[in-house]
């Protein structure tokens, strides 16, 4: 069955995680006298985020308000495409520094919640509340309580139209397409005969182009000339981004569908890859992608992740994941190092984990 053609419906295991908030409070007649006397209101604890764990890299906030004789909690998680978080348990503990075992709480149960949708802004929430009634554990021994809640996440499943095909075959079926709109103009390649375009790049290297040619190519420079830019008007561009050699490159392949590089020449393609997708030249984008996933090692995994991130290389973001799942011991050779990268991209964190 490898070697037929197949897809593959893939849905991820449900992830399960207990957030908790720890509140130190004063005793309970503290609060009632204060509340009595001066707020005549409840103590509001407004706009809770937690810092760790897969909320973290969500949009949330957590409520909570203590009064007399109740504490409420509520706590808003996102609506997502293709992602559902849920609230599976909620808890409040209470503790006591005075008692025989201060890190055991004197009092523990599970609250009861209500969930309902809650616009916010441009965005919809799920809201969960859940509220207790002071009941005699509550007393002036009590000197901290604490609510945990046990959240779910899921994931919507995954679809691979060629499970069975390697990565770079993947780039391979988009490479292998239609290139009726690229070669045919070597004659033309750094030709100033007929040129109405000068690329100006660093050291004020010329490089001369034509302008049909250009905008049949690429969307970006379509775009460029149709309007009433400085390029269009005096037929400069000035790239001060590119360098000469990656700028020549990138004008070949143009005119005549080709790179001078060898097997080894992986910045060129990482420059081109880059140069690519900033002026909308998907064929190029495939070739130097796919070139990058089949190089893809433990020394520039994270390098390489970073690089499809911000450059929208997806399979190539796939494979460095890959990597670093099979190699995760020598991936990141201190924590400070995996700190750094998790900084960037914490959502990794719990596929690392996962695997």
């Amino acid at each position: 069955m490898d070697k037929m053609e197949t897809s593959e419906l893939q849905i991820k295991d449900e992830l399960y995680e207990e957030f908790s908030w720890n509140f130190k409070i004063p005793k309970r007649s503290r609060i009632q006298d204060n509340i009595s006397r001066v707020t005549n209101s409840g103590f509001i604890f407004p706009n809770l985020k937690f810092s760790r764990g897969f909320l973290s890299t969500m949009d949330h906030t957590l409520s909570v308000g203590i009064y007399p004789d109740q504490i409420n909690a509520s706590l808003y998680l996102p609506f997502q495409p293709n992602k559902f978080l849920e609230l599976r348990t909620c808890r409040l503990e209470l503790f006591s520094s005075t008692s025989p075992t201060p890190l055991r709480p004197v009092y523990s149960t599970r609250l009861s919640y209500t969930v309902d949708p809650v616009p916010i802004g441009d965005k919809l929430f799920h809201r969960y509340a859940a509220v207790w009634n002071s009941e005699s554990p509550w007393d002036d021994a009590v000197d901290a309580l604490r609510l945990k809640h046990g959240i779910v996440y899921h994931e919507r499943g995954e679809v691979t139209p060629y499970a069975n095909a390697d990565l770079p075959m993947k780039l391979q079926l988009r490479v292998d397409g239609d290139d009726a709109n690229f070669g045919g103009f070597d004659n033309m390649f750094l030709s100033r005969k007929e040129s109405d375009v000068m690329f100006i790049c660093d050291e004020n290297v010329e490089l001369p182009a034509h302008r049909f040619l250009l905008c049949s190519k690429s969307t970006v420079f379509k775009r460029m000339f149709a309007h009433d830019m400085k390029e269009a008007k005096g037929g400069k561009i000035i790239v001060d981004d590119i360098s000469a050699p990656v700028l020549k490159e990138f004008l070949r392949f143009l005119y005549c569908r080709e790179v001078n590089s060898t097997e080894d020449d992986h910045l060129l393609m990482e420059e081109l890859f880059k140069v690519a997708e900033k002026y909308d030249v998907p064929k190029l984008k495939y070739i130097c992608e796919k070139s990058l996933v089949e190089n893809v090692g433990v020394e520039n995994a994270t390098e390489m992740y970073c690089l499809g991130d911000i450059y929208n290389g997806d399979v190539l973001k796939e494979q460095a994941l890959r990597v670093m799942i099979r190699n995760k011991d020598r991936i990141f050779p201190d924590a400070a190092t995996m700190k750094e990268f998790l900084d960037l991209y914490p959502g990794v964190v719990f596929k690392l984990l996962q695997n």
